[in-house]
Formats: structure tokens, C-alpha cells, sequence
């Protein structure tokens, strides 16, 4: 089964996944790694590093979700799978993070399904003026 790993700062990489587990139920194989102050790169990337020593002995694909491009949590993800053929996503959201978890057990083509999980979560972003959604409604 596809792992998730969830990168981020602080608290952030808990709390999508609490929150995706409020609406979907338990996630397995879903890890979750915080950088916090005074940690360092290589510390937040030797703990991904081991985790994802686990999933590959087991022959689990790995995809790592992001907080933000170019951030610490990003790079370590980065350094640390530097020898894999993992994908990073960067701006983790929480459509992502379901459409991953929900949709992975039934997955035919990892690459396909990773690119329709991203275009999905790019979609769900959306912008409207109150005031607009107000008249349209009355």
C-alpha cells in the first residue's frame, strides 16, 4: 500500500492528518514528521530516511506532502530520499491528502493516479466574494 508521508513545520503535518482522519476514519500507513525549533535539517531527515527504509522493505511505494516548497521540511524530504523515486508535493492541502489516502488501495498506475490526485487538489481551490455568492443565492 502506497505510504503517505506528511512533512511539515510545527504541528501542521499532525493536524491535516487528525483532520483527514475526522472525515475519512483511521489512515494507515500515513507518517507524520514536524520540524521544530532548534531541529536541524539532517535531524528531520534522518527520521524520514528510517521511515522510509521500513516502507521500501516491505516494497511500499512512498509519496511525501509538503507544507511548503523550498522550505526546510521540503529540502529534508528531499535529502533524504534523494536516492528513491519518490515524489514530493509541495503545498499539501487537505483534498490531497484525502484523495490520496482514499483512492490508493484501488490504484492501477502509481504515476497516473499521483498526477490525477494532484490536478483534483489544484481544482479545489477556490475563490468567491461574499457578496457575490449572496445575491446569486436570494
Amino acid at each position: 500500500m502506497l505510504g503517505i508521508f506528511i512533512c511539515s513545520h510545527s504541528d501542521f503535518a499532525t493536524g491535516i492528518k487528525k483532520l483527514a482522519e475526522m472525515i475519512a476514519g483511521p489512515l494507515e500507513n500515513v507518517e507524520t514528521f514536524s520540524l521544530w525549533k532548534g531541529e536541524s535539517l539532517e535531524e528531520l531527515a534522518a527520521q524520514i530516511k528510517l521511515k522510509y527504509e521500513e516502507y521500501s522493505h516491505r516494497g511500499d511505494p512512498v509519496v511525501c506532502l509538503c507544507d511548503l516548497e523550498n522550505a526546510t521540511p521540503y529540502h529534508a524530504c528531499l535529502w533524504a530520499l534523494s536516492e528513491t523515486n519518490c515524489r514530493i508535493f509541495a503545498g499539501v492541502n487537505l483534498p490531497l491528502l484525502l484523495e490520496l489516502a482514499l483512492g490508493r488501495e484501488t490504484t492501477e498506475n502509481l504515476d497516473v493516479f499521483l498526477d490525477q490526485c494532484l490536478a483534483l487538489a489544484q481544482g479545489a481551490l477556490n475563490s468567491i466574494r461574499v457578496q457575490d455568492f449572496l445575491q446569486d443565492n436570494n
